[in-house]
């Protein structure tokens, strides 16, 4: 998460399943229009904003992205277990993801003077949306933690391992350095004034991914100060 949500990092809340998610609130983004609960909706949402930026491209990479994301999150990406950190969820990564494509292409049709994002950029940014907060999820072998909460100091970080790891495999290789080091943006890890890049067009990046990530933990603070009004909030775990 980001700084925003520092002080949050450690509340596990101990409402499940409908009741978590009627707590949660809204199912729709701040258009009422794509449902963040459905990681499709959202695809198709964003693959239309890449294709009016970019006339022509193609949106498979995209497309495969959105689908191992899900999988991983559903617990049905090899070697992963289902993501079991509440409000670290499906719909806190679709609606990051939709921040951050709204984001560039508000850049985009703004800029001046500035270097651009090219299609290639735009698909790192998602692509580093979508996958956070991987860090949260744990692998089958894994039985040291109890559950993907335990790892909120060091997420970001193995996120950033499995961007390493994954992003050579959807033909993204290239983009290897700047995904580990843009995904940190997000986190506390390192300071953003220490965070490392090789183009400025990447800080920008980055910068809009972490803008992306406050606007998607939006509805997790207005759901943690009820939870907190309620005393339905555990002690920090």
């Amino acid at each position: 998460m980001t700084s925003v949500a520092r002080n949050l990092r450690n509340i596990s809340v101990i409402k499940e399943g409908a009741e978590t998610m009627s707590l949660r609130g809204n199912e729709f983004d701040v258009s009422k229009q794509i449902n963040t609960t459905d990681p499709h909706a959202v695809n198709e949402e964003v693959d239309r904003i890449y294709r009016h930026l970019y006339q022509g491209a193609s949106t498979e990479l995209l497309d495969q992205a959105f689908r191992d994301v899900d999988l991983l999150y559903r617990g049905q990406f090899p070697g992963y277990r289902a993501c079991d950190t509440e409000y670290h969820d499906t719909q806190h990564v679709m609606d990051v993801t939709l921040a951050m494509a709204r984001l560039i292409d508000g850049y985009e049709r703004g800029r001046i003077g500035v270097q651009p994002i090219d299609s290639s950029l735009f698909q790192l940014g998602v692509v580093t949306a979508l996958f956070h907060d991987c860090g949260y999820v744990r692998e089958t072998t894994d039985d040291k933690h109890k559950n993907g909460a335990e790892m909120t100091l060091t997420h970001v970080s193995r996120g950033a391992r499995f961007l390493r790891d994954y992003l050579p495999k959807i033909g993204m290789a290239d983009l290897v350095p700047a995904a580990t080091r843009i995904v940190h943006f997000t986190g506390y890890e390192i300071p953003v004034s220490r965070i490392r890049v090789k183009e400025p067009v990447h800080r920008v990046l980055g910068n809009l991914l972490g803008s992306a990530d406050i606007l998607g933990a939006a509805s997790l603070l207005e759901v943690c100060a009820h939870l907190a009004g309620q005393g339905q909030l555990e002690r920090p775990v």
